[in-house]
């Protein structure tokens, strides 16, 4: 609708209900307060929704929360919606758009050399690639193996990725802490 306005008030009768499509209304009176340019009042609208199960609608609700505490500079609430992302949509289109935002670069936060996220070191090479198939499918599309040393001291160890910040790599490295149950350790100029 042309009309936010219109819309937001029709909508807010459905939520109010408890009625199946509550959870669907309550998110367009979100939108509806975004098209306003009341992005404070989208927010605070969708706020309430992230204690509840979100079930087919989760992976918008989350993506719109985050975006929009982005452009209110609440990082912190946007890291969270992003990693919950992850964490419960692991195969969306949200979530792929989510690990990009997390493993990309901050203006300003770049330092000389590379930096890489190792997420596990196995002696055993199929018992890396099965973690790096699980690292995968949480949007890591980077990930890879890299095989360390030789005869009896060999491992293998699977790496995120490599990033050029310290803020990055650690996004990166605590959300696949929460999404995938591993201790993450950074390695720089390798």
């Amino acid at each position: 609708m042309r009309s936010p306005s219109i819309a937001r008030a029709s909508l807010e009768e459905v939520a109010a209900a408890e009625g199946p499509r509550r959870l669907e209304a309550a998110y367009g009176v979100a939108l509806a307060w975004d098209m306003a340019n009341r992005a404070d009042r989208a927010l605070d609208t969708l706020a309430p929704l992230l204690r509840s199960d979100l079930g087919e609608i989760g992976p918008a609700v989350l993506e719109t929360y985050a975006a929009i505490a982005d452009r209110l500079d609440e990082r912190d609430a946007a890291g969270r919606a992003r990693a919950r992302l992850l964490t419960d949509y692991p195969r969306s289109m949200e979530a792929a758009a989510a690990a990009t935002v997390l493993g990309a670069p901050q203006e300003g936060e770049t330092g000389p050399g590379a930096i890489a996220i190792e997420v596990g070191r196995f002696t055993n090479a199929s018992r890396a690639r099965a973690l790096l198939q699980r690292v995968r499918r949480a949007g890591f599309r980077d990930a890879r193996v890299i095989q360390r040393g030789e005869g009896p001291s060999r491992t293998w160890a699977v790496r995120l990725g490599r990033y050029t910040s310290e803020l990055a790599a650690r996004q990166a490295g605590l959300r696949a802490e929460r999404g995938l149950g591993v201790e993450y350790r950074l390695e720089r100029g390798r």
